[in-house]
């Protein structure tokens, strides 16, 4: 039976700060770690100790090419984002002489090159962020000292790496944000002073990079957040001044650019978060009209749009978070009257919304820390009051809900985080108690969970896997007991 494994004491000692930025690139994982002699630096690693090197030393001796992102650098846990396009690995960095650039690299020392000095004055950044794979090329934005924070692209050569359109034309840029990809289009978030911040798209031209709908006349903006994208449409949030921030849909014209449902009638916001899709089902959270924030559905229309349960009845939250698609039905944490804050699963039926277990009997809650899917499998971090935050797995049933193993023994717990799937292997960050936060895996073909009952087995076994042409892994497992 397989068990969770360190996978390398990569920092001896009491590490703080363990690996980061976990990413699939075909088989192999890449990630940012500090070693306690380099910094933080590009790593990667086959899943053997071995196998888990860094890549090359960006920025040479104890200075990080990577910062913390729990340090106190205000600029987002997004700023050094590892993103796939094709075999290479884009991400930011500084190599002490050309600032934060962009940088891309196929695995090999030689082949982690910067791509281009996109602000070319000496040590200051052009701060790539939100980096988005859109077909073959990579989009951003970032800053070349001379338009402002604009949107950007790049082929990987310095030569293709280039502004799209300078949106806001001065110095200030229109500050693109909330990029997703949609087939070969981009959908983003952008400023400009005629119009403020509305919906924009772009096909990777300086004429196709153009605003989809105006939708707060004047310069106020509307500002779409959370653009999400099902099937044919691009779901996102937007406040036009009248129905406050509800759920809005668009096809990329300005006569498909609509609002989907007034959830809290009349200009109080309904706020929609965590737009998540599962399925032909967008989740998200709301509040609604008769107060409390709960879980909602939508098929993009009116009268699909609709209250999923309320769990928490009256004003009441059930506080519906870390909402996770696992095939056809969604895992999300979230409070009810008895049970505090735990694991729940919904097929998108009233009747088929429910808590999977009192992880943490008495109310207290486990507080579920949701991770990865495998196959309909969850592992996630909770809580169960005795042993701390540990590594559990949930097939969406009471008995399916174990804890997997107690890496940290005590009531400390273990802080399982930073969950990734590179073909059967689950990689996880964790905490023993001994060697700080480290690189742990687990390999999927089975394993032993650990209850203070007698421990049931739990198989995991690995059906099938493929490989698309962007590294992406496709998984197929199926779950027994």
């Amino acid at each position: 039976m397989a068990i969770p494994r360190l996978v390398k004491d990569i920092n001896t000692g009491d590490s703080v700060f363990g690996p980061q930025n976990l990413t699939a690139v075909g088989n192999l994982l890449y990630f940012t770690a500090e070693d306690g002699v380099h910094g933080r630096e590009l790593w990667r690693s086959d899943g053997t100790e071995a196998g888990t090197v860094r890549v090359k030393d960006i920025k040479t001796g104890r200075s990080s090419a990577f910062r913390d992102e729990d340090s106190d650098d205000d600029s987002g846990d997004d700023l050094y984002q590892l993103t796939v396009v094709g075999n290479l690995l884009y991400f930011t960095a500084e190599d002490g002489v050309h600032g934060r650039e962009l940088w891309r690299s196929d695995g090999t020392e030689a082949g982690t090159v910067l791509v281009k000095d996109i602000r070319p004055s000496g040590d200051e950044d052009s701060d790539p962020t939100e980096l988005v794979r859109v077909g073959n090329a990579l989009y951003f934005r970032a800053d070349d000292g001379t338009s402002g924070m604009e949107i950007w692209t790049s082929n990987g050569t310095e030569a293709g790496t280039r502004r799209l359109k300078d949106i806001n034309a001065g110095s200030v840029g229109s500050f693109p944000y909330s990029l997703a990809a949609f087939g070969t289009t981009l959908y983003f978030t952008a400023f400009d002073s005629v119009y403020g911040e509305e919906l924009w798209k772009t096909n990777g031209t300086e004429a196709g990079t153009v605003r989809v709908r105006d939708l707060h006349f004047g310069d106020m903006g509307s500002y779409p957040e959370y653009l999400t994208v099902m099937g044919s449409t691009v779901f996102f949030t937007a406040d036009d001044m009248i129905s406050g921030r509800e759920l809005w849909t668009s096809d990329g014209t300005e006569d498909g650019t609509k609002i989907v449902k007034d959830i809290s009638p009349g200009y109080p916001s309904s706020d929609p978060e965590e737009l998540t899709v599962a399925g032909n089902t967008l989740y998200f959270t709301a509040d609604g009209a008769l107060g409390g924030r709960e879980l909602w559905k939508s098929d993009g229309s009116e009268t699909g749009t609709r209250l999923v349960r309320d769990i928490n009845p009256g004003i009441n939250s059930s506080e519906p978070t870390h909402l996770t698609a696992a095939g056809e039905k969604l895992f999300f944490s979230a409070r009810d009257p008895l049970g505090g804050q735990e694991l729940w699963i919904t097929d998108g039926s009233t009747a088929g919304t429910v808590r999977v277990k009192d992880i943490r009997p008495g109310g207290a809650g486990s507080n579920p820390y949701l991770g990865a899917v495998v196959g309909n499998t969850l592992f996630f971090a909770a809580n169960d009051g005795t042993t701390g935050d540990e590594l559990w797995a949930s097939d969406g049933t009471e008995a399916g809900t174990v804890r997997v193993a107690d890496l940290n023994p005590g009531s400390a717990g273990s802080k399982p985080s930073n969950f990734q799937v590179v073909g059967n292997t689950l990689y996880f960050t964790a905490d023993n108690g001994v060697n700080g936060e480290e690189l742990w895996a687990i390999d999927g073909l089975s394993l032993q969970a650990v209850t203070p009952e007698p421990a049931p087995v739990v198989s995991l076994a690995l059906s099938s896997s493929s490989v698309t042409e962007d590294g992406t892994t496709n998984l197929l497992y199926t779950f027994s007991r």
